[in-house]
């Protein structure tokens, strides 16, 4: 038919007929390489300090003792000075009064002690603290009302023989409970830190002026 187009002839010289391009398969991605692990810096090195040990509450009946019977001696001294200089005719009462009347008074100075200072000298030289269930002072009142306890119920108020037997069931309670009852009462706290060689050397220097005027007192 004439209207039927035919290919073009082709010759030495005609380029050869193009084919449809098809795309080149895609290459897959290259995985990350490694790279080298993160440097971990060494942990810096402790700035805490480790807390200094507290004050270990138990019931050293003995140093307990020894503590008061410091303070007394200190006490009758003080007293014993004072009443020297106002009013020497009191000397010459007998040693049980003169004894009664300086464990009455240290009542009242302990008291002081206590509120003021927070403990007195024979408890500080033998490393003994004294505080509320709270680590604070006692008050005066807290601080009258268990010196008072301690005048009645463990000095037996100054008599020899009442004393004996008072501080002998004191001392039970302490060794049996942990705590006097003086303590309990007011729930007062009692610590000992350990004895430090300063404040024996002190002990020794009063022990040893207590025995110098009881020796002079008897040569009087």
């Amino acid at each position: 038919m004439a209207d039927e187009k035919t290919p073009p002839p082709t010759s030495f010289f005609s380029k050869p007929p193009q084919r449809p391009s098809t795309p080149l398969p895609s290459q897959p991605a290259s995985p990350p390489q490694p790279g080298p692990p993160p440097a971990v810096s060494p942990p810096a090195p402790s700035t805490t300090v480790a807390p200094l040990p507290a004050p270990i509450a138990e019931a050293r009946p003995w140093i307990r003792y020894w503590a008061r019977t410091l303070d007394i001696v200190i006490g009758g001294f003080v007293l014993g000075v004072i009443l020297g200089l106002f009013a020497p005719d009191a000397l010459d009462m007998s040693n049980v009064l003169l004894g009664f009347l300086i464990v009455f008074v240290w009542i009242f100075i302990e008291t002081v002690l206590l509120v003021s200072w927070g403990t007195t000298p024979g408890k500080w030289m033998l490393s003994t603290t004294l505080c509320t269930a709270r680590g604070a002072k006692l008050d005066g009142w807290a601080a009258l009302s268990r010196s008072f306890d301690v005048w009645l119920r463990s000095l037996g108020v100054g008599i020899p023989l009442i004393s004996l037997f008072t501080m002998l069931k004191a001392y039970n309670r302490l060794k049996a409970t942990g705590e006097a009852l003086w303590d309990a009462n007011g729930e007062f706290v009692v610590s000992h830190e350990p004895l430090r060689t300063g404040r024996l050397a002190l002990v020794v220097l009063v022990v040893l002026a207590w025995v110098g005027l009881v020796v002079l007192g008897s040569q009087s």
